[in-house]
């Protein structure tokens, strides 16, 4: 009777054992364990992180609730021996099992890289890399290296023109050249067949189109003139006259706050100096929008030579046809200038 007793006892007690850990391994796989006042999140693993920093870090930015059980059953499937970098989405109420499985596949969400207004290389490289895993150094020495660039017909100048200012997805893990890539895709499918056929109309070639977008966005903040403005750069490159755009000079001053350019200015030496060289620049002097490249491939035909901003600083400008109409519009805007001590 004695035996039998034991036997029962040793029965229950190894039931409740058993059941005690059945019920733990489910809460270990199954039991949410992202933390549940939060939102969905994301989480990014950085390159060549040990499985001990990636505890900490999940411990740190307040991931789990219980590290240990995650722990336990990321080591049972072998995610401590590799740990794939990369930005992951992870669910609110999520449970470790789901997790594990997520992290182990190094199955990523696409992050979105965008840009506009962007004048140089490193403002454009700082832009793209900011969410991303490669740094901005990696990049911009992939668009510094000619080699590389003319496998696609583009150099260090010209290869801004490739940057069309949209909304582009990548991984955060993308490599330089990846990125690049990315984007030159993009750039082929804007310049589709009808495109480069205006583009030809005109007597341009794409990246000449978008040089001289860059020019037209950079000299007036009035979308309605952008096609008037590259209406007069047009016939002063058809007529050899050089365009004398003052961002160029800007640009070649790297100097973008400068509020009044002089005539020392125009004597720069610098192939982007459009006073003393004929002809477009040797690259463009911002990523011109889609809005300006447009406004080039159907400009606005008319006489007009000259151009200048109207002295009431509303960024529109008056068009003359000759230049002692034109010098007489822009000593009114100098006058007030003065007026304004404005000097440089």
């Amino acid at each position: 009777m004695l035996k039998i007793k034991k036997k029962i006892i040793g029965i229950v007690f190894f039931s409740v054992l058993c059941t005690t850990f059945s019920l733990y391994f489910y809460q270990v796989l199954y039991q949410p364990n992202i933390l549940v006042h939060q939102k969905d999140r994301f989480f990014v693993i950085p390159y060549h992180s040990t499985f001990q920093q990636l505890q900490k870090k999940l411990q740190k930015e307040k991931i789990v609730h219980h590290l240990l059980s995650f722990s336990l059953l990321a080591r049972w499937m072998k995610l401590d021996q590799k740990i794939k970098p990369g930005y992951y989405f992870l669910k609110q109420g999520m449970h470790n099992l789901a997790m594990v499985r997520l992290l182990r596949s190094g199955k990523q969400h696409p992050v979105n890289i965008t840009f506009h207004s962007v004048r140089t290389l490193p403002e454009l490289v700082k832009k793209l890399t900011k969410n991303i895993g490669i740094s901005s150094h990696q990049l911009l020495t992939l668009l510094q290296d000619e080699n590389f660039l003319s496998q696609y017909h583009f150099d260090s100048h010209t290869v801004k023109a490739m940057f069309i200012p949209n909304t582009y997805q990548v991984y955060w893990t993308y490599s330089a050249e990846q990125i690049f890539i990315k984007i030159y895709t993009y750039y082929q499918q804007f310049w589709n067949a009808e495109r480069r056929l205006q583009a030809q109309s005109i007597g341009l070639t794409p990246i000449q189109v978008s040089i001289l977008a860059s020019i037209v966005e950079e000299e007036t903040n009035q979308v309605q003139e952008y096609a008037m403005i590259a209406g007069v750069f047009i016939n002063r490159l058809k007529r050899g006259i050089p365009l004398q755009a003052c961002p160029t000079l800007r640009y070649a001053m790297q100097d973008f706050t400068c509020k009044r350019l002089l005539y020392k200015h125009q004597k720069i030496p610098s192939l982007y100096n459009t006073y003393l060289h004929k002809g477009l620049p040797p690259g463009p002097i911002r990523m011109p929008s889609v809005k300006a490249i447009e406004a080039v491939l159907h400009f606005k035909k008319h006489l007009y030579l000259y151009f200048s901003a109207k002295e009431d600083f509303s960024g529109m400008h008056y068009f003359s046809k000759t230049l002692q109409a034109h010098n007489q519009k822009a000593r009114r805007y100098q006058s007030i200038l003065n007026q304004k001590k404005i000097f440089n």
